[in-house]
């Protein structure tokens, strides 16, 4: 068991270290070249790369982005980011992501991923973010380094939010309804709001559930499958990996 844990972390610490290279787009997929010439892409480990935030990545496929702090009621303050419409009037859709992941993980394609294909098609695009993750690890009285701060389950995620989330956005918008687009997780979450605050179903025109997760059963057995399922787990790598 220890080893299977050491080989994790090494993986996790690969994962989040690499000298500063700029982006990279070859084949539809990101990849950090030196001295930004393509010709020297080396892909050979995919795992070495920097983190650009979403406002870099929305950016660097030639769209206005832009960062806004929401703070939920209980206090946490998650940035969520906005590709500016091409077009007045434009409907409101939030996408929102599922486990261990965050906005920019929708944004790693150009030209095909989902939010750039939604604001060509003529939509107000928002990207979200969950507390925990590197764009959620603000407070208004704690810090992240507070183990109350970390105190939170995927239902705080549907009652507090999802929530803010849906009212900053229309607070901002012409329409009175919006589109919620979730991965995983966030399924769950949205689920958690709309039975738990019924009147935010009045605020939805359209809820898209992409791989929903709103139960875990029949995980597959084995030395990791229990830690993997504890909340404290995931919470300990929020914490110690900016994801």
């Amino acid at each position: 068991m220890s080893l299977i844990l050491l080989s994790l972390v090494m993986f996790l610490l690969e994962f989040v270290s690499s000298a500063q290279y700029p982006l990279i787009n070859k084949n539809n997929y990101m990849y950090l070249a030196p001295e930004g010439n393509s010709n020297k892409v080396d892909i050979s480990n995919p795992w070495r790369f920097n983190f650009i935030d979403t406002t870099g990545l929305i950016k660097h496929w030639g769209y206005e982005g832009e960062e806004h702090s929401v703070t939920t009621e209980d206090g946490y303050i998650i940035s969520i980011y906005h590709i500016v419409p091409k077009q007045n009037n434009s409907p409101p859709v939030l996408i929102m992501h599922g486990l261990l992941a965050n906005s920019e993980s929708f944004l790693a394609r150009g030209e095909k991923d989902l939010p750039i294909l939604l604001t060509e098609a003529g939509y107000d695009v928002w990207v979200g973010n969950f507390r925990g993750n590197n764009n959620g690890k603000r407070h208004v009285n704690m810090t992240s380094d507070n183990e109350d701060f970390w105190k939170f389950s995927f239902h705080e995620l549907g009652i507090y939010d999802l929530p803010a989330f849906v009212d900053y956005i229309l607070d901002r918008s012409s329409f009175s309804k919006m589109t919620i687009i979730a991965h995983s997780l966030a399924n769950a979450a949205t689920l958690v709001m709309t039975s738990t605050k019924p009147e935010y179903n009045d605020k939805i025109n359209l809820f898209v559930g992409l791989a929903p997760y709103v139960f875990a059963v029949n995980f597959p057995p084995g030395p990791l499958a229990e830690p993997l399922l504890r909340s404290a787990v995931v919470s300990i790598a929020f914490e110690s990996f900016d994801f």
